[in-house]
């Protein structure tokens, strides 16, 4: 990066005592800067030049949070699954499953159903309106598996 880059990069950020957060653009709350002919996530472009360098492979990680922030203090290198256990220990993932699913065509009660009924799968498919495929996924736990026949639902 040559030090017209690295005086760009500076202008495209307001330094609080906290945050250094992105003022110029942003996809999916994380910045974004131009170098060449591409562009970086402004978190990346931050760790290496205040930091050093980023292995292949690594995540630019956020201690604070805020997908926004540039300050190199507030940022870690971590593999894929070190972001998502972090983001799971600060209880920030919303996993949509079941019925709250934007593509859910069965109820917890349907499902349950399904996981406990016997016969032939493309009966119990065509009885629900769904897949031979889906009835295999459920009865294999591989679909639905937070649902458990044996236990009592709410």
């Amino acid at each position: 990066m040559t030090p017209k880059d690295k005086a760009r990069f500076e202008a495209k950020f307001h330094v609080t005592p906290g945050c250094w957060t992105w003022m110029a653009f942003r996809r999916k709350g994380y910045g974004r800067f131009r170098l060449g002919t591409g562009c970086e996530n402004a978190n990346r472009v931050s760790y290496a030049l205040y930091v050093g360098q980023i292995p292949d492979g690594m995540l630019v990680c956020h201690r604070c949070d805020n997908p926004s922030c540039v300050n190199p203090d507030h940022l870690f290198l971590g593999t894929n699954q070190d972001n998502i256990s972090d983001m799971d220990s600060k209880g920030r993932r919303h996993v949509s499953r079941g019925t709250k699913h934007g593509m859910a065509k069965l109820s917890d009660a349907e499902v349950l159903e399904i996981k406990k009924a016997p016969g032939k799968q493309r009966d119990i498919a065509k009885k629900f309106g769904i897949s031979q495929a889906m009835v295999n996924n459920i009865k294999l736990n591989k679909n639905w598996k937070h649902l458990n026949p044996n236990e009592r639902q709410p």
